[in-house]
This record gives structure tokens, sequence and C-alpha cells, in this order.
């Protein structure tokens, strides 16, 4: 699934599905899970449109799979996401991290704490800003 994921023949609707069947195929054994992860977060906004022909295209994945995915995944995603809102200048990837983030965690306090301490520990000053920007943020994620 990964490979096609990656591969550059691959059309957004396979990539969609390959997102998806790797957020349902991860187990907390799976030894490839951080490839997985910053593979998935490097296109965090994939988005798909509706229609299809599987009975899970009309479900809320289709969307945003990759956002699915990692949530799926679940722990090992977060810190890729955090990763990515102190990297990105794009919105919607730092507005689909949170989301990511505040549906892992189910609470935005959890994550605005572990924001807090990303920029804490973020010596890097381009980086600060972001993290900064992205607590900010936090305050209007719906997830």
């Amino acid at each position: 699934m990964l490979r096609i994921f990656k591969s550059k023949d691959s059309s957004d609707d396979v990539k969609g599905y390959a997102a998806y069947y790797l957020g349902i195929l991860y187990t907390p054994e799976a030894v490839f899970t951080s490839e997985v992860v910053d593979t998935l977060a490097s296109q965090m906004t994939l988005n798909l449109p509706r229609g299809g022909h599987l009975s899970i295209d009309e479900s809320q994945w289709r969307m945003w799979p990759v956002v699915g995915a990692l949530v799926n995944i679940g722990t090992p995603s977060i810190p890729a996401m955090i990763r990515n809102v102190s990297t990105s200048d794009d919105a919607e990837v730092v507005k689909l991290s949170l989301q990511v983030l505040c549906r892992i965690d189910g609470d935005k306090d959890i994550v605005r704490l572990r924001l807090q301490k990303a920029l804490e520990k973020e010596p890097d000053k381009t980086k600060q800003p972001r993290l900064q920007t992205a607590l900010t943020a936090l305050e209007t994620v719906k997830f």
C-alpha cells in the first residue's frame, strides 16, 4: 500500500484508497509505522471528490483520506503532526494536522499542552512562531 501511495503513477483516487487501507491495516507491532506516518503526513491535503464504486466512497474519510488514516494509526502520528505545524506555512496543512491531533487525543487541552511543550523545547526561531500560530488556531479547530 505504501508503494502505491508513494507512486507518481497513482491517481489521487488510488492514493486515497491506499491511505485508507494503510490506516485500517495499521497494527501497533508494525515496524514500518514511522515511514507510513511520515509519508502520509507529507501529503495531508490529498482531497478526493465524492463518488466512486465502493461503499466506502461516501464515507467521511473520502474528503481527507490521509487525515482518517493518521487518526486510525493514532499516537504514532502525533510527532509528525507536531512537525507539520512547526514547519508548514500552509494553513490547510496546519488545520488538518491540528484536527488529527484533536481527534487522537479527544481533547483540545491535551493538544494545547503538547503544542506548548513543543514550543518550549523548540530552539529553531523559524519554528517557534508557527507553533505559536498553531496554538492560536487550535481555538477554532473543529473535530
